[in-house]
């Protein structure tokens, strides 16, 4: 089991050789990862810290950074993760995630781990502009959330970011799913036209989970569904096998579940 958290290394710390990966920030900082594994039911950890120098690269190689990042302000956290591969985030203790940068690690069962910074997403979905016009200077840049965002390993390379977000088609009179995908490998994400979430005739009238807060879990099942999971009310199953247009069922739980 993974802890969502990241611990910090200093220089007492001697990381797993066999787990270290190194990526780039987004201003040019270097930062290490490495994991501290441990078999279930204790939880395994993420260790990273902020290296000068990284093998391979000498002191005349290294690169000015495009901005002065105040290291100590910086943690990192686990968004998801599915095989081999774990999403992550590095966000600034006192300043607005806007400015999160995301990786990708990859554990590498055949070869060296590997970490990439992900490119970031330059446009807004349907349900964040909804909201657009409440939000002020800074632009907004779109954030990845460990609420809405899953990662589905699909085979050794293929691995695909799914990104979803709820919204009410006023037209339509339903509730819509919209996804927003990302391969590893690519520099864009695409995003979909909204799909309807379906429902049994035994479900409808159930409330369902809105936007993002109404998440609890995500939880990857094989390499062609994920699942959106509300504790209190059920999850959406949602099956990647169609990428231009992925099929979304609502499965509440039984009724007077959790209650006396």
């Amino acid at each position: 089991m993974l802890n969502r958290y990241g611990i910090r290394m200093d220089d007492s710390f001697v990381a797993d050789a066999k787990t270290v990966a190194y990526s780039r920030t987004f201003t040019g900082q270097h930062l290490r990862v490495s994991f501290g594994r441990a078999p279930p039911p204790a939880s395994s950890f993420i260790y990273y810290d902020f290296p000068d120098i990284v093998p391979g690269e000498e002191d005349d190689d290294v690169d000015e950074c495009e901005g002065e990042d105040d290291v100590d302000e910086l943690h990192i956290g686990v968004i998801a993760a599915h095989g081999d591969s774990v999403l992550l985030k590095m966000s600034h203790r006192r300043l607005c995630n806007f400015e999160d940068d995301h990786f990708l690690y990859r554990a590498g069962a055949a070869s060296s781990p590997a970490m990439s910074l992900l490119p970031d997403r330059d446009f807004l979905t349907k349900s964040e502009q909804v909201y657009a016009d409440c939000i002020v200077s800074p632009p907004i840049r779109p954030i990845v959330h460990s609420g809405t965002t899953g990662l589905l390993q699909r085979g050794d390379d293929d691995v695909l970011l799914v990104e979803l977000d709820l919204l009410y088609d006023r037209s339509l009179r339903r509730e819509m799913a919209e996804f927003c995908l990302l391969r590893h490998g690519t520099s864009q994400r695409e995003l979909k036209e909204p799909v309807p979430i379906i429902q049994d005739e035994g479900s409808k009238g159930v409330e369902q989970p809105r936007r993002r807060c109404g998440i609890d879990t995500i939880i990857p099942l094989g390499d062609r569904f994920l699942c959106w999971v509300t504790y209190e009310s059920g999850f959406l199953l949602c099956d990647m096998a169609d990428e231009a247009g992925p099929k979304v069922r609502y499965v509440p739980l039984p009724n007077h579940y959790g209650k006396p």
